[in-house]
């Protein structure tokens, strides 16, 4: 609910209520262990919800599509589509596409809660819940495409200003080994 993943109750028992207005909020919603964890510490925003569009679309592909049920990829087309359940019930659940907009979309508003951060950066390691090796790792690979890199590049510097600030260098460190692994390990 939190992350806007999808988790069957075997996969994640943890229930909460949302500090959202409406009486379907009035009772408890399930959410994943990881966002159950932010939610613990009264965040019930988390930046979790961006990193799923990020990891999911292939910067080498053309679009990807994603559903509740799966994602596959196909190699002939390097073309991740949405598939139904086994059973061929065709439930006719909604596939959104993913494409680079979405990313730079989701890009740009994470850039925008970091920046919000910078007005109280104290709150960093208790918002910024996801390590930064995946983080980094997820935004990245978004470098590679002309629609996303200068959201990407405004991402990466946003998280290098605010760790500098908080004394935080795991997302410093996570740029240099990324790009360490990604130019061979020639270090230079």
């Amino acid at each position: 609910r939190l992350c806007g993943d999808v988790f069957c109750d075997a996969c994640s028992s943890s229930r909460t209520i949302l500090p959202l207005d409406g009486p379907e909020f009035d009772t408890p919603v399930r959410c994943c262990d990881w966002c159950m964890k932010d939610v613990k510490k009264g965040n019930y925003f988390s930046l979790r919800r961006y990193l799923t569009p990020l990891q999911l679309f292939d910067p080498d592909s053309i679009t990807t599509k994603t559903s509740a049920t799966s994602t596959s990829t196909s190699t002939a087309s390097n073309k991740k589509t949405a598939t139904k359940d086994d059973d061929g019930a065709g439930s006719g659940e909604a596939t959104k596409e993913i494409t680079s907009k979405t990313v730079a979309a989701s890009l740009s508003s994470l850039s925008a809660d970091i920046d919000a951060m910078m007005n109280e950066p104290t709150s960093f390691t208790e918002k910024i819940t996801i390590p930064a090796s995946v983080l980094v790792s997820a935004v990245g690979k978004h470098l590679k495409r002309r629609e996303t890199a200068e959201y990407a590049i405004r991402v990466l510097g946003s998280l290098l200003m605010l760790g500098n600030v908080v004394g935080d260098d795991s997302f410093a460190m996570a740029v240099y080994e990324g790009e360490h692994q990604h130019s061979g390990g020639s270090g230079s």
